[in-house]
């Protein structure tokens, strides 16, 4: 994230609505799709923190918040193409989707549910940021 985009708050903005939708997504794609972007998140990872076997960088990425969980879905899904699940939007490239979650509360959360719900009419859940996806599930490990 930029200083200045943090400084006044885009990054953040940018950072929940990539954690809403990626948040849909996970509770919407295939299984095809699901495995597909936890190898993505894998590599991901792995570009940063080598050394590292893909089913322990997984799991830790399980214990994270959901807010940098779907981060890094969104961030898979925009190095792979998947478009988003709502139409009309886009991922943001985030480069540290590990900052976005201290960054991000649940009233920025909120704002971006409402804003999806009114821009583009698809009311999308958020069950909140402790709870956590299952990675190591989706790639049935």
């Amino acid at each position: 994230m930029g200083f200045f985009g943090s400084l006044f708050g885009w990054d953040q903005s940018m950072g929940a609505v990539n954690a809403v939708l990626g948040s849909r997504f996970a509770d919407i794609a295939t299984a095809q799709e699901k495995r597909q972007v936890a190898v993505a998140i894998v590599k991901i990872i792995e570009s940063v923190r080598t050394n590292q076997l893909p089913t322990i960088a997984l799991q830790r990425l399980g214990q994270e918040s959901r807010i940098v969980q779907t981060n890094f879905i969104a961030l898979a899904c925009d190095n792979l193409g998947i478009a988003c699940p709502v139409r009309g939007n886009v991922w943001t490239r985030m480069t540290n989707p590990y900052s976005v979650g201290s960054q991000i509360d649940e009233t920025r959360i909120a704002i971006a549910v409402a804003a999806i719900s009114k821009q583009d009419g698809v009311n999308v859940l958020w069950p909140g940021n402790s709870s956590k996806i299952n990675f190591l599930a989706w790639v049935g490990a």
